[in-house]
């Protein structure tokens, strides 16, 4: 707590705005939080910063209802000051004091741009109020960086929190033990810090699940974990599990998440997480375009020969399609000279192999004695 209070601390004393991405269950929003509930925290705040400081947090439905006012003194009313006018808001700042917002899930919002732009607005006339902007979702972090203006206060000051900011070892175990219990097995304290790396509730979870023999709860939380990241971040996810080659967006958003600690060295940095990863990612679909051509990420991965079955395969889709009729898409003319079962085999394995390994949806069937079937999602 003590580095990020002193960077919210400096960033007020030179009368900057902070946006802060970190993991909320990493204890992320309850370390901000204390600005607010914690006296003491609360205190040296006060007392550290260039003038008397008040901290209010306001919530996501809170700011929901003021993006739905048009006139500024709607707008204050909502900021949670308690003042009714803009004449007692002007003398509260003229009395020596700075207001600290502290926006908690912004990335949560319907149109996290347009409240952000609102207090961009507040900022132009009183100079004397900053914000603390806490998310966790890096898509939403880097969609606000093209929405916004480059002078916005979502800018001025950011953080990024690594995965195991103030969680240390030590102090998991102890507070684990005090809760749940004593695992004397240094090994498999060893092994759940490995498995969680860190992270503050599945290392919960997982302490608990060890010492009562019920991973319910463990399981269920760490499925609404990696659903929270959204469908496309977990195919990113997916690729990178898989070590499949991103294009220049998906690396843009898994840079994010390197800065985070979640992604390391190619792999997710949470092992526990991969096969949660892996299980729920929606399939990505395969279709064809009005020109007939095949349209999916990484289709890269594909040979030309194997592009041009699987588009066979979906021009036929829920039909029966013979090795023979595959042998003239594969060799032309030259059927007659080259066809060879076995190769078609091969080709028919390597696109199994490239539509479970990039997540696609899809699936060829083997029909004994007569070819093959690809089904989509619709003819499950």
């Amino acid at each position: 707590m003590r580095g990020l209070l002193k960077q919210l601390i400096d960033s007020v004393n030179f009368g900057e705005s902070t946006t802060i991405l970190g993991f909320k269950d990493d204890g992320l929003y309850d370390l901000v939080s204390k600005l607010v509930v914690d006296k003491d925290i609360n205190e040296r705040f006060q007392k550290a910063t260039s003038n008397n400081t008040i901290v209010r947090k306001l919530s996501v439905r809170l700011m929901e209802r003021m993006c739905e006012e048009d006139d500024e003194k709607g707008m204050l009313d909502y900021l949670g000051l308690n003042v009714h006018d803009k004449d007692e808001f002007l003398k509260l700042l003229e009395g020596g004091n700075s207001v600290v917002f502290l926006i908690e899930e912004i990335d949560k919002l319907k149109k996290p741009a347009k409240i952000v732009d609102t207090f961009d607005q507040l900022l132009k006339k009183y100079h004397d109020i900053h914000f603390i902007y806490l998310l966790e979702d890096a898509k939403v972090f880097l969609d606000l960086q093209s929405e916004l203006e480059p002078s916005s206060s979502f800018f001025e000051n950011t953080i990024i929190m690594g995965l195991e900011e103030d969680q240390e070892k030590e102090y998991l175990e102890n507070m684990c033990k005090k809760k749940y219990g004593e695992i004397k097995k240094k090994s498999k304290l060893a092994e759940i810090y490995k498995q969680s790396s860190g992270h503050y509730e599945l290392y919960k979870r997982l302490y608990k699940s060890e010492i009562t023999g019920n991973y319910d709860s463990f399981e269920n939380y760490a499925r609404r974990l990696v659903k929270s990241f959204g469908d496309k971040t977990l195919q990113i996810f997916r690729k990178v599990v898989n070590k499949v080659e991103l294009s220049d967006s998906e690396e843009e958003i898994i840079r994010i998440y390197r800065d985070l600690g979640f992604v390391q060295k190619g792999k997710i940095s949470i092992p526990v997480l991969e096969k949660f990863i892996l299980d729920l990612t929606p399939k990505e679909n395969i279709m064809l375009n009005e020109d007939g051509q095949i349209i999916f990420s990484n289709i890269q991965q594909f040979s030309k020969t194997e592009i041009k079955v699987l588009k066979t395969f979906l021009e036929n889709e829920g039909e029966i399609v013979t090795k023979e009729e595959l042998g003239f898409v594969v060799w032309g003319t030259k059927v007659d000279q080259k066809y060879s079962p076995w190769a078609i085999d091969q080709i028919i394995f390597r696109i199994r192999l490239k539509l479970d390994k990039l997540n696609l949806d899809g699936e060829i069937k083997t029909i004994h004695g007569k070819g093959y079937v690809f089904q989509g999602k619709d003819f499950a």
